[in-house]
């Protein structure tokens, strides 16, 4: 299941969440906030996949914000400031001055005023061709990956209006470009299926392609004096490319990484080169033969994208796991983080009560913010497991763990919320997705299991009671429910219908089909509304539980709930 880090995004424009029940006020929202150009009232967290170096402060994409963090103190990093919430997800950033391009996806490039740094401030947008992938600024030009969309050159001396003045196609390049690097005059591209791609943009308005090194599928570019350095995406490697003839690179030298690798760096005779999951790879480069030698694998909590360094550490924006700082150098046969700045990272699931939030953050846990005038994470509790789910009953929050099962936390402690018990599923390989409770039940979907009926009369020690699974081997990805009744959403089983009047011996009385995949669920009153993924929304009267009838359903098709 594919998850988009997108953190915590209160999409608040219509002033209500339906079916939650929580209204929130324009009126009661401070202006500034008003000022973020997606529309969005406030935003908190998000996965960090780009960073860029400007003296003691490095600039991090966290989900749709750029934030500024100070490093004078490499083992205590700060927030120094953020940017309005953004159109995108930030998937490049480059710095000039009091200037930082921002790339932005789907959404092109944003340039934000970071000349007060504890409060960027956003100047203007230019949407782009294609997916704009990362971004290099050199002069009063910011050049642009722009995926199928090529190559293209924005002159943002004044970067409140910005222009684009040249271009080059992917098809000219030979393939999408997602990997930018600029030096002097000419810009290294790594353009998919065309490999390292080489082109003069000393003339902004008509850039020219030198040369290009074939055979890789290239993604992202480093450059060092005259070698370039690309990440070769089909035979997961890291290049040395000679370019001091661009009409003629040649290869110098490949390793292979430890890992998928999505972005790399060059600093003091030495190759960075983010990860994934494995971390961060470090070659040492030979002076002479500029042959790459592995040095070493720091495995990073979260999933490293780009890597920076200063001086002996090493910078990863590590995904979900925020901004990791390693020093590297100091003792090269083992890397130590010595200072991490994280905020919420995934965020799963969802329940709001009083004020607050309840965040079902993954690897995160449950977070726990203040949701008022602005968002602000007020504290947090780890939970087993991947938590993906949370509902809040009274003074307890239920949060469903994935893997670790079901996490119960009480909120009315006074020394802040405890984790006070939990059950784990029956199986190794059973995921607890989802679920909703009904006084003292847990109703927990597990996916491939089917339904699992879990005793919550006494939080510490909760106790599964009964399980069902639904007819024709179907799995539960979603559950509501209401009295003695529960509505399940089955996947291509449609929806089913289950008396749970005895927990122990639940009976399914009803299913109805839906159109593709039914996903997830959430009832109001006598309403079932079903998200079935490409099968669109679904209506359904359930005011008699076995006889459920459809009253609508929509013909757009819709993303998961929770993708």
């Amino acid at each position: 299941m594919k998850r988009r880090d997108l953190g915590l995004i209160l999409a608040i424009v219509a002033g209500a969440l339906l079916l939650r029940g929580v209204v929130y006020a324009a009126d009661a929202v401070s202006s500034s906030l008003l000022e973020s150009p997606s529309g969005l009232i406030d935003q908190e967290g998000g996965a960090g996949y780009a960073l860029a170096v400007q003296g003691t402060l490095v600039y991090v994409g966290m989900g749709p914000r750029l934030v500024a963090i100070d490093i004078v103190s490499p083992t205590t990093p700060a927030l120094a400031g953020r940017s309005p919430v953004l159109p995108g997800i930030v998937r490049g950033i480059a710095t000039a001055g009091d200037v930082a391009v921002v790339a932005t996806g789907d959404h092109g490039i944003q340039s934000i005023d970071v000349s007060d740094v504890a409060a960027p401030a956003w100047l203007s947008s230019l949407e782009t061709p294609g997916w704009a992938a990362g971004v290099a600024v050199a002069g009063p030009y910011a050049y642009v990956a722009a995926g199928d969309g090529g190559l293209r050159i924005v002159d943002i001396s004044d970067p409140s209006a910005p222009l684009e003045v040249g271009s080059l196609s992917a098809t000219i390049l030979g393939g999408p470009v997602t990997g930018i690097a600029v030096a002097g005059s000419t810009a290294y591209l790594g353009a998919g299926a065309g490999g390292l791609v080489i082109v003069d943009v000393g003339a902004a308005n008509a850039p020219s392609v030198l040369g290009s090194f074939t055979g890789p599928i290239a993604a992202a570019v480093a450059v060092h004096d005259a070698t370039a350095y690309i990440i070769d995406s089909r035979e997961v490697r890291v290049l040395a490319i000679d370019v001091a003839d661009p009409a003629h690179p040649e290869l110098v030298h490949s390793r292979p990484s430890t890992g998928v690798p999505t972005g790399l760096h060059v600093a003091s005779g030495y190759l960075y080169v983010a990860a994934g999951t494995a971390g961060v790879d470090i070659f040492q480069i030979d002076p002479d033969s500029g042959e790459l030698s592995y040095q070493t694998t720091h495995a990073t909590p979260g999933s490293a994208q780009q890597v920076s360094a200063v001086g002996p550490y090493a910078l990863v924006a590590d995904g979900h796991a925020g901004l990791r700082v390693v020093d590297v150098l100091s003792d090269l046969s083992s890397p130590q983080e010595v200072g991490a700045y994280h905020t919420l990272g995934n965020a799963l699931g969802l329940d709001t009560r009083d004020g607050l939030a309840y965040v079902a953050a993954g690897r995160d846990g449950l977070s726990i913010l203040t949701i008022t005038s602005s968002i602000a994470q007020t504290d947090s509790v780890d939970t087993p497991g991947y938590a993906q789910t949370v509902v809040v009953s009274d003074a307890l929050a239920f949060v469903a763990a994935g893997p670790g099962g079901l996490a119960i936390v009480d909120l009315a402690d006074a020394a802040g919320p405890q984790w006070v018990g939990s059950l784990e599923p029956p199986s190794d390989d059973e995921i607890w997705r989802s679920l909703t409770v009904q006084g003292d039940l847990a109703l927990v979907a597990a996916q491939d299991d089917g339904l699992r009926l879990v005793r919550v009369s006494d939080p510490a020690a909760p106790f599964l009671v009964g399980s069902l699974k639904p007819a024709g081997g179907h799995g539960v990805w979603a559950v509501a429910a209401q009295g003695t009744t529960a509505y399940l959403a089955a996947g291509t089983g449609g929806v089913r219908v289950v008396d749970i009047s005895d927990p122990a011996a639940p009976v399914e009385i009803a299913q109805l089909p839906t159109q593709d995949w039914a996903w997830d669920l959430a009832l109001d009153g006598m309403r079932l509304y079903v998200a079935d993924i490409d099968g669109g929304l679904h209506i359904i009267d359930v005011s008699a539980p076995a006889s459920p009838r459809r009253l609508s359903a929509t013909v757009a098709t819709l993303a998961r709930s929770q993708a």
